[in-house]
């Protein structure tokens, strides 16, 4: 009669050590970056979708109990993987379009509650000024002309045109201290005067 005896040679057979499946994974390399590379289409999202298939085999090799079942268990890790990076792309994708909605919809809530122009005091206060400060700041400020073509219509340089600037700006600032100062703290959208 013959008696089997479990000796640490058949323990040994029966359990895959690391260095089993690592070797696995290096022999079918190839193959397994080809099957990302088949399902992804992108050669970055198989290359990291690879990697973290490589993580969860080396994490895990020891939960593996028995050796005849590696390449399956690697087979199933490999779609277990397709499968987490299938989720997390989609979950990026919504992410960014519920981004985009929300700025859309900001930005658009912004558009209504704006009016359209600002108010009468802006122009009330240029026509106070005088005529030449009016027009600069009209051409340089208002219609946004450059202001090279500005100080070659003048005659003067550009700082010269960058002093009369400051000047103009000054006493529009004055005009506007005196008779709204809401516009003269930069809310001209919400003033209401008449």
């Amino acid at each position: 009669m013959h008696t089997q005896t479990h000796g640490p040679d058949l323990a040994q057979k029966s359990l895959p050590d690391r260095d089993f499946v690592n070797q696995r994974l290096l022999e079918r390399r190839r193959a397994f970056l080809a099957y990302f590379r088949h399902k992804l289409g992108n050669p970055q999202d198989a290359e990291d979708a690879f990697q973290d298939f490589n993580l969860k085999v080396i994490r895990s090799a020891r939960s593996l109990q028995n050796i005849e079942k590696t390449d399956a268990w690697l087979g199933r890790t490999m779609r277990n993987t397709l499968i987490d990076h299938y989720r997390r792309r989609a979950t990026r994708k919504h992410a960014e379009t519920t981004y985009a909605q929300e700025v859309k919809i900001t930005a658009n809530a912004i558009k209504e509650t704006q009016v359209e122009t600002p108010c009468k005091c802006l122009g009330a206060a240029l026509l106070d000024l005088k005529p030449e400060y009016a027009s600069l700041l009209q051409r340089a400020d208002l219609t946004e002309e450059p202001r090279g073509r500005i100080a070659t219509d003048l005659g003067i340089t550009t700082n010269s045109l960058n002093v009369r600037l400051h000047r103009a700006r000054q006493e529009l600032k004055s005009k506007l201290e005196r008779s709204c100062p809401a516009c003269c703290a930069g809310t001209f959208m919400d003033c209401e005067c008449e």
